[in-house]
């Protein structure tokens, strides 16, 4: 049964994990890779069980925490392990739709820069379609920061394939009309989609 222990040790769990987390941002931003490989992996030991065949709580902290992780091993050059973090990290956003947009947008520039690290083509295009199938079904749902992202990408993806400048001209004028022009950021992905579209 539930139990107010129980509440307060979840409770108290979490409040670890952010602790962590915020440590582990601030050696990313000092560029302490080490230290912060070394946070993210004592948080990450913190979500799974101790038994190794039962899964891990899957809370939004996990994906964010996996997708860190594979971030800051990319920096340190430990590109495959990198790489089987940020696949985990997907398919972990893909099983919760309802976890931070932000957050499963960052998931997919941190394996497209893995995979382009590792100079994988094929599956970096893969990647790239799917996140453009999923900015896409966001923008139609008119989620202004998706409407935003799939035009960036379309009038700037270093894919030539996948750029597509009338396309991020539409997205991006959305994006603008719905902020009443208010956020430059919005402005300049709009510049970008006029300069792609000629």
């Amino acid at each position: 049964g539930f139990s107010f222990q129980k509440a307060r040790f979840v409770s108290d769990h979490l409040d670890t994990l952010g602790s962590m987390r915020d440590l582990a941002r601030v050696f990313v931003i000092l560029k302490k890779y080490t230290e912060a490989e070394a946070v993210y992996r004592d948080a990450l030991n913190r979500l799974r069980p101790a038994s190794s065949n039962a899964p891990p709580r899957e809370i939004p902290m996990l994906g964010f925490i996996l997708h860190h992780l594979a971030d800051v091993l990319r920096e340190r050059k430990m590109l495959s392990e990198a790489r089987s973090f940020a696949e985990e990290a997907m398919a972990v956003y893909d099983r919760h739709a309802d976890w931070p947009a932000n957050e499963r947008q960052h998931v997919f520039e941190v394996l497209e820069a893995v995979l382009k690290d590792l100079g994988n083509s094929r599956e970096l295009e893969a990647v790239r379609l799917k996140k453009a199938e999923v900015l896409r079904a966001a923008a139609e749902k008119d989620d202004v920061d998706a409407l935003n992202r799939l035009a960036r990408f379309l009038a700037t993806c270093s894919d030539s394939a996948m750029r597509d400048g009338r396309s991020a001209v539409d997205f991006a004028e959305k994006a603008v009309a719905k902020t009443e022009r208010k956020y430059p950021q919005y402005l300049d992905t709009l510049a970008a989609a006029y300069a792609e579209a000629g």
